[in-house]
């Protein structure tokens, strides 16, 4: 079976520009501005729409973070090409238009799944190629 996937610039045409067009249908949403851990309950509120792939379908494996950028900060970019981003499977939230990035962390004790909210004004889709 063919994996889906979702490119760069599909998901940056789908996300939302802010928390106000899907508060409404997402009430939750703002607890993921930053990275955060995800719940098995949680995420079985999201449908799995696909990995999260760059426009020319070259996988860029990457631990790097972008330079600069603060993992737990609500406005830090999301930069595509860069960890964990690279990593990434997207989720949508049922019956809503919000779109979620989601990677397994490993650092830790115990693997965490953790997820973050897209928004458009946010994604960075310069490569580090």
């Amino acid at each position: 079976m063919i994996e889906a996937t979702i490119t760069w610039t599909a998901l940056k045409n789908m996300a939302p520009e802010s928390t106000a067009a899907i508060q409404d249908c997402d009430a939750g949403c703002t607890q993921f501005l930053a990275w955060a851990p995800l719940s098995p309950l949680e995420e079985s509120t999201m449908i799995h729409l696909g990995r999260l792939v760059p426009d020319d379908s070259e996988v860029r494996e990457t631990m790097s973070t972008y330079p600069g950028s603060n993992y737990w900060l609500p406005d830090d970019l999301i930069a595509m090409a860069w960890y964990p981003y690279n990593f990434c499977e997207v989720f949508q939230r049922k019956n809503c238009n919000s779109y979620y990035l989601v990677y397994t962390e490993f650092g830790g004790h115990i693997p965490e799944r953790r997820a973050r909210l897209v928004l458009k004004y946010l994604i960075l889709t310069e490569d580090n190629a």
